[in-house]
C-alpha cells in the first residue's frame, strides 16, 4: 500500500511538471503563445462547467458594509469561494496573496497583503475572508456557508452552480492543470499599488476575466 501510493504520488508530480514544462514552452511560441493563454483559460472554464455566467435568483442581500477575501488565483479552494461570490452577485475586495517564493523562479519579497494575513491567523493561509464586523472565517467550505447564509439565504442556485459544487466537484483541482505557470496567479510578480482600489466588473468563469484578474 505504502509502496503503491508513492508511485501514485511520483506519477502526478512527474505529469504537472512535464504538464508545465510543455506549457511555458508553448506559451513561448510567437504568435500561437497567447491564442494558447486563451485557450487553457477557457480549458478551466469549461471544466468548471462555466460556473458564474448565472446569476442565482430570488432574494439576494448586498453587504452593506465592506468584506475582504484574501486569495489568489491559482489556488482551487479560493476558486470555490469565488464561485460563490460570483454566483450571488455580490461586492467583495479582493486582496490577492500568491506566493512569494517558488524553487527555479526566483524571490519576490514585500508581500502586499500576505503580511495582514500571517497578523490576522497566525500564519498563511487562503482563502480568508474578513465579515462586515471585522472578524475572520477560514476554511473554504465554512466561508461558502456563511456567505450564502448571509446573502443568499432565500436564493435558489442556478444548475451551474449545483452541477460544479456536485458531479463536477472533483474538476475544482483539476482545473488548474491547465494553468500552471507560475506567473498566472501562483507567484507574486513585483508591482504599483493603486492610489485607490481598483473597480473591476468580470465573470468568475470569463477566459478574458481570468487573464485579467492572474496579472
Amino acid at each position: 500500500g505504502h509502496t503503491r501510493n508513492s508511485l501514485m504520488v511520483s506519477f502526478v508530480l512527474c505529469f504537472l511538471s512535464f504538464a508545465l514544462n510543455l506549457q511555458e514552452l508553448l506559451y513561448a511560441v510567437p504568435f500561437f503563445g497567447p491564442l494558447f493563454e486563451v485557450c487553457s483559460s477557457l480549458c478551466v472554464s469549461a471544466i468548471r462547467g462555466f460556473v458564474g455566467y448565472s446569476l442565482a435568483s430570488g432574494d439576494i442581500a448586498q453587504p452593506r458594509r465592506r468584506i475582504i477575501l484574501y486569495e489568489y488565483e491559482g489556488c482551487p479552494f479560493c476558486r470555490k469561494v469565488r464561485e460563490a461570490i460570483a454566483v450571488l452577485g455580490i461586492d467583495v475586495e479582493m486582496r490577492p496573496i500568491p506566493r512569494e517564493t517558488l524553487t527555479s523562479y526566483g524571490y519576490c519579497a514585500s508581500s502586499r497583503y500576505r503580511p495582514e494575513v500571517r497578523e490576522r491567523m497566525g500564519t498563511i493561509i487562503a482563502p480568508v475572508l474578513i465579515k462586515e464586523d471585522g472578524t475572520a472565517i477560514k476554511e473554504s467550505d465554512d466561508i461558502v456557508a456563511y456567505l450564502w447564509d448571509t446573502y443568499g439565504c432565500g436564493a435558489t442556485r442556478p444548475l451551474s452552480y449545483r452541477l460544479a459544487t456536485g458531479p463536477l466537484k472533483a474538476t475544482l483541482f483539476l482545473a488548474g492543470v491547465f494553468r500552471l505557470v507560475p506567473k498566472f496567479g501562483i507567484l507574486r510578480t513585483p508591482s504599483t499599488k493603486p492610489a485607490q482600489p481598483l473597480e473591476f466588473w468580470q465573470t468568475e468563469s470569463g477566459p478574458s476575466s481570468r487573464i485579467a484578474r492572474e496579472s
